[in-house]
């Protein structure tokens, strides 16, 4: 043990013959040790420490080193002993060197793995006599340790090499062999808590070539890994699953149990936020229980008019025409349905739209008091209207008709109202209240299993918090839902968190921090995927950037999002890219502005206008923006020499800031004004019968109060500069 742990502190990136002779020295206190042996070391080890400590080992074993007045000093043999060349020779040798019954119970205990249960090997090897002293004396050459764990006496290799290296050793048809008893034993002295190993009796049994049984245990794998939340798992043990049970049966293959695999790693995919992947392992289910995807463009933009049309037939006349009962499976088939709609929200905006009409024209032929979580899937038609862009109006009918159906202990219909009524609320301006966050409906739902949608909970309220400029609220919904992420895992909510805390960041101006934050979202997006979410957290890098002064690395940031960028992202992903747009050009106008370049600043204002159009365009339906937008119109106008215009625009900002309490950038709007106004070339003096030190005292007050501390320095800055003219 004190060798062991002498070697790990041991820290070396390289291994010169000096620093190689001070650690096997070190380690064992050898003394005598000739250059050239040590150099031979050096030489085969490439400076690996695990190499070194096996070598001194072997010489023990071999009697190259020996004991001498208590310590250890080189032999004789020294100078005509073999050093291996390679660490997988040298275990291989060891163990090679061992008896030959205690060569069986290693290469036995290799099968099982890394580490190994005292009553599994036992099992395992019952033909092995005297298995304590063997054990006990494997223990002492330190090829294996000893430890408890869950009341049970458990062994492991001191390193994974060396298992590596005794398991590659033994002929493949033993191996199997060996991989089938295991299994039977675990089965045997775990059967009362056989759950636990499942996965394990997976492995085994899939290298044992019992691909039956491998399939089973793969499927109970998988299930429990849904329980559990842990998403990835369930993926890996059910694509298993699926690809060795059509490989056994080939043409002959049970449909329904496919349709099962595919379900369970389409809702895996879907709980782990990947909806790319969801979407169509939940349309080859749909497939088989009859509900068709139809490939042709213009029969299905007409067929989601049609139901469009349908759909607002039932939405405004609820008791029209007879609704049916729905079956179990009617039930099985709206549940897929409606998640595989709700991922199309993520990655489609026309499949959302198209898919969506289908889904809720279906959804409204059934009695809905018959359809487990009929209301959540009602509700779901607020999302399509608010979210996809189609009309506030609508999604608000829909939550009206819904509110008075909503029981007080169902707590998903609860989740979803809340969530939709925030979207509408947020995205259409209307968010100036004070909202209660319900932290028992969130726990809830988790319970229930509903990461997705108790996330987007979170979500919202952190989106309405950031704008009205409550950061400290901000950040403790953040780090509670941080939390919920290290224990369910959903990637896409992950990636969104990351967007929001680089968000929240750039709003309180802590600009270092964003960019840092930006990066780091960036990092994790692009490794899980999240494409719209990349765009979206490149889109806001480049604002921070533009506000830092790096002109260039906003645009290069802002190329990276539009290669992402689709039209089919919805407008809420799409409106952080333009802003970003319109700001970078709004800088270059002014300054071309500056230098008064007339025929480059013609061409250039009416390109900037066009990106500002487009802009405004795309804010109408994801109205919270609209403070900071009609305050960059102003800026544009006021460059341009429409000062009046200008205003006009900045009365827009400061009627909606003030309408929406989004303090942040309202005082933001007070500044720029008061900035303008000040300006030497201004014919404007005032602004709604108030002067531009009166908008700059207005900024203040809501600066200090956000303790907003990059923009108290600007303004001092303006006021410095100011007096100096």
């Amino acid at each position: 043990d004190d060798l062991k742990t002498n070697y790990v502190e041991i820290k070396l990136e390289h291994l010169d013959v000096r620093s190689s002779e001070t650690l096997i020295n070190n380690m064992l206190k050898i003394q005598g040790l000739p250059i050239p042996v040590i150099r031979r070391i050096v030489s085969r080890s490439d400076g690996n420490p695990y190499f070194i400590e096996e070598v001194v080992r072997s010489f023990i074993d071999e009697g190259v080193v020996v004991v001498k007045d208590g310590a250890f000093e080189a032999g004789d043999k020294i100078n005509k002993v073999v050093i291996p060349n390679t660490i997988n020779d040298l275990l291989m040798a060891r163990i090679d060197r061992l008896e030959e019954k205690n060569r069986e119970l290693i290469k036995t205990a290799s099968v099982i793995g890394r580490n190994f249960f005292y009553r599994i090997l036992k099992g395992v090897a019952a033909s092995i006599e005297d298995i304590d002293l063997r054990l006990s004396y494997l223990k002492s050459i330190q090829l294996i340790l000893e430890r408890q764990r869950i009341d049970e006496i458990e062994y492991l290799f001191t390193h994974a090499l060396a298992q590596e290296a005794a398991y590659a050793s033994i002929l493949i048809e033993k191996r199997k062999s060996l991989h089938l008893l295991v299994a039977k034993a675990i089965e045997n002295v775990f059967g009362d808590n056989i759950r636990d190993f499942y996965g394990v009796l997976s492995y085994h049994y899939l290298n044992g070539e019992d691909f039956a049984r491998a399939e089973e245990y793969l499927i109970k794998s998988g299930e429990e890994a849904l329980k559990s939340s842990a998403s990835s798992e369930a993926i890996t043990y059910f694509k298993e699953a699926l690809r060795l049970y059509q490989d056994r049966l080939g043409k002959i293959a049970d449909r329904d149990r496919v349709a099962y695999l595919q379900k369970c790693i389409a809702i895996a995919y879907y709980n782990k936020g990947q909806a790319y992947e969801s979407t169509d392992y939940f349309g080859y289910v749909l497939n088989h229980y009859g509900i068709k995807i139809s490939e042709n463009l213009i029969y299905s933009i007409l067929k989601a008019f049609f139901c469009f049309v349908s759909f607002l037939a039932d939405l405004y006349m609820p008791n029209f025409g007879k609704k049916r009962v729905a079956t179990r499976q009617d039930n099985e088939i709206i549940e897929l349905w409606f998640r595989r709609t709700s991922a199309f929200s993520i990655s489609d905006r026309v499949m959302f739209l198209k898919e969506g009409f289908r889904f809720y024209r279906k959804l409204l032929r059934y009695d809905l008091r018959t359809l487990e979580n009929g209301i959540a899937y009602l509700l779901g038609a607020a999302a399509l209207f608010i979210y996809g862009g189609v009309s506030f109006a609508l999604g608000k009918k829909v939550l009206d008709r819904v509110e008075s159906d909503l029981i007080e202990n169902d707590a998903k219909s609860s989740l979803y109202y809340a969530t939709f009524k925030m979207l509408h609320d947020f995205f259409s301006g209307n968010f100036a209240g004070e909202v209660h966050f319900d932290t028992n409906l969130v726990k809830r739902n988790l319970e229930l299993g509903d990461v997705l949608f108790a996330t987007y909970y979170f979500h919202q309220y952190i989106f309405q918090y950031i704008e009205k400029g409550y950061f400290r609220e901000t950040i403790d919904l953040i780090n509670e839902e941080s939390k919920i992420m290290e224990t369910y895992r959903c990637d896409f909510s992950k990636s969104l968190l990351l967007a929001l805390t680089t968000r929240l960041l750039m709003k309180m101006r802590n600009l270092s921090e964003a960019i840092n934050a930006a990066e780091t979202g960036i990092s994790y997006a692009s490794k899980a995927g999240d494409l719209i979410v990349l765009s979206q957290i490149y889109s806001i890098k480049a604002r921070i950037q533009v506000l830092m002064g790096d002109i260039d690395g906003a645009e290069h940031s802002l190329v990276n999002a539009e290669k992402i960028k689709s039209e089919m992202m919805l407008p809420f992903y799409l409106v952080e890219m333009h802003l970003s747009r319109f700001l970078i050009n709004i800088f270059k106008l002014e300054q071309l502005s500056i230098i008064e370049d007339k025929d480059l600043g013609f061409h250039y204002r009416r390109q900037v206008l066009k990106i500002g159009k487009k802009t405004a365009m795309i804010t109408k339906k994801a109205v919270y923006n609209n403070v900071e937008l009609f305050r960059y119109m102003g800026t544009y106008h006021w460059i341009v020499n429409k000062q009046r215009k200008a205003l006009k625009y900045w009365t827009k900002s400061i009627t909606e800031g003030e309408r929406m309490g989004a303090r942040p950038e309202l005082a933001r709007t007070y500044f720029e004004v008061g900035k303008r106004l000040l300006d030497k070339k201004s014919t404007q003096k005032e602004l709604k019968g108030i002067k531009a030190e009166e908008y700059l005292e207005k900024a203040k007050a809501m600066f200090e109060d956000l303790d907003l501390k990059w923009d108290l320095d600007n303004l001092t800055k303006l006021r410095k500069n100011d007096e100096k003219i």
